[in-house]
C-alpha cells in the first residue's frame, strides 16, 4: 500500500512539472538597444572654383579617444597643386605629411599624452591651387602610399566609414560667343554660354544638332539664331536667358523650354531694315514678300526656314516686285525668312498660326 501511494505521488509531481507555466519570452515590440554610430570621415565637395587658391574641409564624426592614424589622399595633379594642410582639430599636432608621389598625400600621427575625441567637427583642411578649368578632380581616400589605419589611445584598431570628395572648377563665360561650323553628334551633350550674346550660325556657316545630340545655350542677354541653325529629328536644343548669373558649370540651373520654338530669338539684318517686308504676319499660310531694295530687276534669293532650322521654301525675287509665298500644310510655329542680295543677307521672322 505504501509503495502504491509513493508511485501516485511521483506521477502527480511529474504531471505538475508539465503544467508549470513557461517563462515569458522577451517582447519583440519593446525598446531596442541603441547601437553607437560608426565613426565617419568625409572629404567635402567644392564646386564653382575659379583659378587660384581653394580650401577643402575634411569632416570627422563620432571619433572616440583617437590615439593614432595613418592614411593617404589622392587628387588630380593636372587640375590642381597641393599647398598645405591647416586647421587641425585641437589636440592633433606634429602630423607627418608628405607628397611622396605626385597626387598622393600621406599622413601619419600618434598622440603622446591623451586621445582625441571628435564628436562632429572639422578634422583638418586641405589647401590647393586650382589651375583653371571646368573639369573635376576627385579627392579620394587611399592606401597608397600609406595604408589606412586608425587606432584609439589604448591601441585598439577601428575602421571609420570613408566618404570621398571632389573639386570642380569654373571658367567665367566670354562676353560674346559665336557658334559656327559646329556639329553636335549623337551621344554628345554640350553646353554653351556667354555673358551677353550667343550668335548661332549665320553668314554662310552652320550649327547642327544630329539625331541623339543635345545642346544647352545660356546667355545673359540674347541668343541670336540665324540661317544655318539645324536640329535633326531626335536631336534636342534648350535655350535659356539667365536672370541669376548661373552659367555652364557654375551651379545647377533649372531650365525649361521647347526645342527652338521656345527660345527668345533675335534676328540679324545686314540689309537695310526697309529692304523687304512680309505681310500678313502672323499668317494662316499664304503671305507676300515685297523686295524694296536694289536696282530694278536685280534678283535676290529667298529662303524660308522651318522651326527646326531646315529650309522649307526657296525662291527668287527681283527688286521692286512682290512674291506670293505659302506655308499651307506646314506645322504652326515660328519661321525664318532669309533674303540675300549683292552678298548681303537680311533675316526676318514670320509666325504661322
Amino acid at each position: 500500500m505504501k509503495r502504491r501511494f509513493t508511485r501516485i505521488l511521483l506521477r502527480l509531481a511529474t504531471a505538475a512539472i508539465y503544467f508549470l507555466p513557461l517563462p515569458a519570452l522577451p517582447s519583440s515590440t519593446g525598446p531596442k538597444p541603441v547601437l553607437p554610430e560608426p565613426p565617419t570621415l568625409s572629404i567635402a565637395t567644392v564646386t564653382g572654383v575659379l583659378s587660384g587658391p581653394v580650401s577643402v574641409d575634411v569632416h570627422a564624426k563620432d571619433i572616440l579617444n583617437m590615439g593614432s592614424f595613418q592614411f593617404s589622399i589622392e587628387f588630380d595633379t593636372t587640375l590642381m597643386t597641393f599647398n598645405s594642410v591647416s586647421n587641425w582639430y585641437p589636440g592633433i599636432s606634429d602630423v607627418l605629411i608628405g607628397e611622396f608621389t605626385n597626387g598622393r598625400l600621406a599622413f601619419i600621427w600618434a598622440g603622446l599624452y591623451s586621445g582625441v575625441t571628435i564628436t562632429d567637427n572639422t578634422f583638418f583642411t586641405l589647401n590647393f591651387t586650382w589651375l583653371g578649368s571646368n573639369s573635376t578632380s576627385p579627392l579620394t581616400w587611399s592606401d597608397n602610399p600609406t595604408q589606412r589605419e586608425f587606432g584609439d589611445y589604448d591601441g585598439n584598431i577601428f575602421s571609420p566609414v570613408y566618404t570621398n570628395g571632389s573639386v570642380t572648377g569654373y571658367i567665367p563665360p566670354p562676353f560674346q560667343l559665336d557658334l559656327q561650323n559646329i556639329t553636335v553628334g549623337a551621344g554628345q551633350t554640350e553646353c554653351y554660354n556667354a555673358l551677353k550674346t550667343i550668335n548661332v550660325a549665320g553668314k554662310g556657316t552652320f550649327f547642327m544638332i544630329s539625331d541623339g545630340g543635345s545642346a544647352t545655350l545660356i546667355s545673359g542677354k540674347v541668343i541670336l539664331f540665324m540661317p544655318g541653325t539645324t536640329v535633326d529629328s531626335g536631336g534636342y536644343m534648350n535655350g535659356h536667358i539667365t536672370t541669376t548669373g548661373s552659367y555652364c558649370g557654375a551651379k545647377e540651373t533649372a531650365m525649361t523650354g521647347t526645342p527652338l520654338g521656345g527660345f527668345e530669338i533675335i534676328t540679324e539684318t545686314t540689309l537695310p531694315a526697309a529692304s523687304f517686308k512680309t505681310y500678313p504676319n502672323p499668317t494662316n499660310g499664304k503671305f507676300t514678300l515685297e523686295l524694296l531694295s536694289g536696282d530694278v530687276y536685280q534678283q535676290a534669293i529667298i529662303c524660308v526656314y522651318g522651326p527646326w532650322g531646315k529650309p522649307v521654301i526657296t525662291d527668287k525675287i527681283s527688286s521692286g516686285s512682290k512674291k506670293a509665298l505659302s506655308l499651307e500644310g506646314k506645322p504652326s510655329g515660328l519661321y525664318f525668312i532669309s533674303v540675300t542680295q549683292n552678298d548681303q543677307t537680311g533675316t526676318a521672322k514670320i509666325l504661322l498660326r
